[in-house]
């Protein structure tokens, strides 16, 4: 008698459409997230650890207090796979940074620095992408920083239609506006852009975050799913937002290796599946018995444990050990406690905790003794100076620089991360 036999589809090598780069009409989303750090140096595990947790493929933050000259700082706020691009301060405190996904089509545009004012331009995609223009303004001389704001806004929507203007440029957006401020918010309405948020975004009661975007999308309104979060441990809110765009904004990246779980390979089921095949291959030539055993295997392996896409886990910095992870444990429980119940006092525990876990400043230690090991290798030695600097292979000085002025370029980065590392 022959056996009847499921038809079960065979698992081959897929491509995701996220990968893929290929052209398509569907829209792609890109999860955002706006935060006000004031200080990424003493925050640099709390950042990384907000990132990894909202899966963010953009982190748009303001307030790095990071000069030009960049740091250490910035490697240690970006997890594997992700990159950042940083327009630093001209005086006091200040400085933006875009801390993205490896896999995205990031391209830096543009970028002004001036007193009180610093903003970054980059964009995202190939054809038909995005522009993200990120902002800082500090609270004074605000007839003059904000009209310096709309010139650079209007010189990024030549290059970028499809612009998303976001920052903290401390205006505010509600009912107690200044003339000036007014006089910017209805500049940027002339220059059709739509401003998101509403309500307050700082514990004041004050909205200083503001999203704009640009109207005229064909496929409808750019930012969806706008969300203010309160945080802890900061002053300002944490903004989240969907970003809506026409083409898939990541790079080619080839196709997803499809693997079997060992834990479903289950040896027994597998001879279920395989009994009554070798009665009906009876009296075949070898060829034959070979090919349809094989064929048959596929068949019943596939039943019992058909292929999936691989996901690879974010890997855990270096220095994230035991204890940083019991602190880590301990000032979750805190913060989901004051969430229900947003009393002072259950907001001084949640920062007490978050004290106590950068207070054990892992990952300067690391760095320390990581260095102090390599005292002697200077290959060692110019790989931890390029990884704290965040100079990639392709980054650095211009080969046109002079051998002073190439002195002078990594004598500010020696510096930066002599200033980062004191304390050890």
């Amino acid at each position: 008698m022959n056996r009847c036999l499921k038809a079960v589809h065979c698992s081959e090598i897929v491509t995701s459409p996220q990968y893929r780069g290929s052209q398509t009409s569907q829209p792609s989303t890109l999860h955002l997230v706006l935060l006000n750090a004031r200080s990424v140096s003493n925050k640099a595990q709390v950042i990384y650890d907000l990132i990894l947790e909202e899966d963010a493929d953009l982190a748009c933050i303001t307030e790095t207090w990071i000069g030009g000259e960049g740091g250490p700082p910035l490697a240690l706020i970006c997890p594997p796979g992700y990159a950042v691009q940083h327009q630093g301060r001209l005086e006091g405190r200040g400085g933006v940074a875009i801390v993205h996904k490896s896999n995205l089509q990031v391209a830096r545009c543009s970028s002004v620095v001036k007193l009180g004012l610093e903003a970054l331009h980059v964009s995202i995609g190939a054809r038909d992408g995005i522009g993200i223009l990120l902002g800082y303004r500090a609270p004074r001389d605000p007839a003059i920083s904000l009209p310096e704001l709309v010139d650079f806004v209007s010189a990024a929507l030549l290059s970028s239609p499809n612009l998303l203007v976001l920052g903290d440029f401390n205006v505010h957006a509600g009912a107690e506006t200044s003339a000036p401020a007014l006089e910017f918010l209805e500049t940027m309405t002339f220059l059709n852009m739509s401003q998101h948020v509403n309500g307050p975004t700082h514990v004041g009661g004050h909205t200083l975050d503001l999203v704009f975007s640009a109207n005229g999308s064909e496929s409808g309104p750019m930012v969806t799913d706008l969300e203010s979060v309160p945080l802890s441990w900061l002053d300002h809110h944490l903004i989240k937002c969907i970003i809506k765009m026409a083409l898939p904004p990541c790079r080619e990246q080839g196709s997803i290796v499809m693997v079997r779980p060992r834990r479903l390979l289950d040896p027994v089921g597998f001879q279920d599946a395989m009994r009554g095949v070798t009665a009906d291959l009876a009296g075949a030539p070898v060829e034959a018995l070979v090919d349809g055993w094989f064929a048959a295997a596929t068949r019943a392996v596939d039943m019992i444990a058909l292929k999936r896409p691989l996901r690879c886990r974010d890997r855990p910095a270096p220095w994230f050990n035991r204890d940083l992870r019991a602190r880590k444990r301990v000032r979750r429980r805190l913060e989901r406690k004051w969430r229900k119940v947003p009393t002072d006092f259950n907001r001084i525990a949640v920062r007490v905790a978050t004290n106590l876990y950068l207070a054990k400043a892992a990952s300067r230690s690391y760095l320390a003794n990581r260095i102090s090991e390599a005292s002697n290798q200077q290959a060692e030695l110019f790989r931890i100076v390029r990884d704290l600097s965040g100079i990639g292979p392709g980054d650095g000085p211009p080969p046109s620089f002079s051998p002073d002025q190439f002195a002078a370029f990594l004598k500010s980065k020696v510096e930066a991360i002599r200033r980062d590392l004191s304390p050890f």
